[in-house]
């Protein structure tokens, strides 16, 4: 059976098309599409590189903030007490006379290298100048001092401009040996 010319162009360009086509679906497309899931693949992991840089920038920081936390404690010395710096601070500052009572804050124990205290310490007659300065004294200490609790009320005459203050004081006091693991 001969065909004629014309049909036998069209059944080699026919022939040609489909291998083309079955050549694609077996190289090309995969390719393309393993293009594609590379190309997700990188910008997954370009965010990623991204959160961990920002997250060492933060753990930077964090070890920073508890070497600085670590020399407080250090220079602060073993001896420290939180009652007694209290006491000092409002005898410094004449206002020992207006503290009605200063007393310790039991807080919950955990086995820890650093326990947490608090003192109490309740004020009456205090002027917002003295608070103020109290205040400062306390948070600028460089002894890892912080306030958490604070109460102010009006005291007295309305006119007098005299407040009772009630203070948490808290502060950390190491347990162990040095602080320095990581």
């Amino acid at each position: 059976m001969k065909l004629s010319r014309r049909i036998r162009v069209l059944a080699l360009c026919c022939s040609i098309a489909l291998l083309v086509g079955i050549l694609s679906l077996i190289f090309v497309f995969p390719a393309l599409s393993r293009q594609s899931l590379l190309e997700k693949s990188i910008s997954r992991r370009a965010t990623d590189l991204e959160e961990m840089k920002a997250l060492k920038i933060e753990w930077d920081i964090l070890r920073k903030t508890r070497a600085q936390a670590e020399g407080m404690l250090e220079r602060r010395g073993q001896q420290f007490a939180l009652l007694s710096f209290l006491e000092a601070v409002s005898k410094e500052m004449g206002i020992e006379k207006k503290i009605q009572h200063m007393k310790p804050v039991p807080l919950s124990e955990e086995p820890v290298l650093l326990r947490a205290e608090a003192v109490e310490i309740s004020l009456n007659d205090l002027t917002s100048e003295e608070l103020v300065r109290l205040l400062f004294q306390i948070e600028c200490s460089e002894k890892l001092l912080s306030v958490k609790r604070t109460t102010v009320q009006r005291a007295g005459n309305p006119g007098a401009g005299l407040l009772k203050v009630a203070l948490q004081v808290h502060t950390y006091t190491s347990v162990a040996a040095p602080l320095h693991q990581n």
